[in-house]
């Protein structure tokens, strides 16, 4: 939904906050994260947080993550060094990393495949296969934390992205 303007905004918004407030921001954050593990608790509905979604910020190093364990924390990342990090079990716990492949790091979804990953890779259709891997429909649901390992995660190309020609949708 961040085509329309209201979106846009409160999403700039909550950019310039945690530009020129970070400490508060992310204070708030955690009030908000410990708010929701506490009704988790009551309604016996689990929490997962996703903090990137339209950025790539090392979320790990700006939240205490093992203060929520009953919290589970998830991301994409293109972020090579990150991912490895995930899979060889040095960040928290309950923080999930899922490879985003782009146009420009198809060497890195390589080196990720090896070391065990899942990556998630835009389709103008869904394969069953990928580079070897079975392909999974990540429109189905954004819980990549509840994949199987060593699977591709297929996601269909939307929007201005069924018409790209830059790479980063992979043309089946």
């Amino acid at each position: 939904m961040g085509i329309f303007q209201n979106v846009q905004d409160a999403r700039l918004a909550k950019s310039r906050y945690f530009i020129d407030n970070r400490n508060t921001f992310v204070a708030q954050l955690n009030r908000e994260i410990h708010n929701a593990e506490k009704l988790s608790t009551r309604t016996k509905i689990p929490v997962a947080v996703r903090p990137n979604v339209l950025s790539d910020l090392p979320w790990h190093n700006l939240l205490d993550m093992a203060r929520f364990p009953s919290v589970q924390f998830y991301d994409y990342t293109p972020n090579l060094e990150r991912m490895m990090q995930f899979l060889r079990g040095e960040l928290p716990k309950n923080y999930h990393l899922t490879f985003s492949r782009k146009e420009n790091n198809q060497h890195k979804v390589h080196a990720v495949i090896a070391a065990g990953g899942n990556v998630a890779v835009a389709f103008n259709r869904l394969p069953e296969t990928y580079l070897g891997l079975p392909v999974i429909d990540g429109d189905q649901s954004d819980l990549r934390f509840l994949d199987a390992q060593n699977v591709i995660v297929g996601l269909k190309a939307k929007g201005k992205g069924k018409h790209d020609t830059s790479g980063f949708v992979v043309q089946v």
